[in-house]
């Protein structure tokens, strides 16, 4: 049995500054678009910094390239309530997943995200 991420949403990676609002995440499973789920993993104790970097810096620059769907989520740092699945809990990971319009769109972003 393969292990996996108990995660929790932050939100909408667009809606910068209000963390209460978030995008429905059946929203991208209607959705006929290349979506990517990209790992990021923060150095000790400066998860903060990366969350921030991203809301306040990459994520901009993927709205003015015209790339704007996008959810970032953290680990979920509770008690595996389901024992029989191994979960991974990582203090320092942040993950996105993001929608494309398209193969092309999603190439633009990996380029500047290497």
């Amino acid at each position: 049995m393969c292990p996996v991420y108990l995660l929790k949403s932050l939100g909408a990676a667009r809606i910068l500054h209000d963390s209460a609002q978030s995008i429905n995440s059946d929203k991208f499973e209607k959705l006929k678009r290349v979506v990517a789920i990209d790992f990021y993993f923060a150095n000790n104790n400066r998860l903060e910094d990366l969350i921030h970097f991203i809301r306040a810096d990459y994520v901009p620059f993927l709205n003015s390239i015209g790339i704007n769907d996008a959810m970032l989520f953290v680990s979920e740092i509770e008690e595996n309530d389901f024992p029989r699945l191994p979960v991974i809990q990582d203090k320092n990971l942040l993950v996105r997943i993001s929608s494309y319009k398209n193969e092309a769109d999603y190439r633009v972003d990996s380029l500047f995200a290497s």
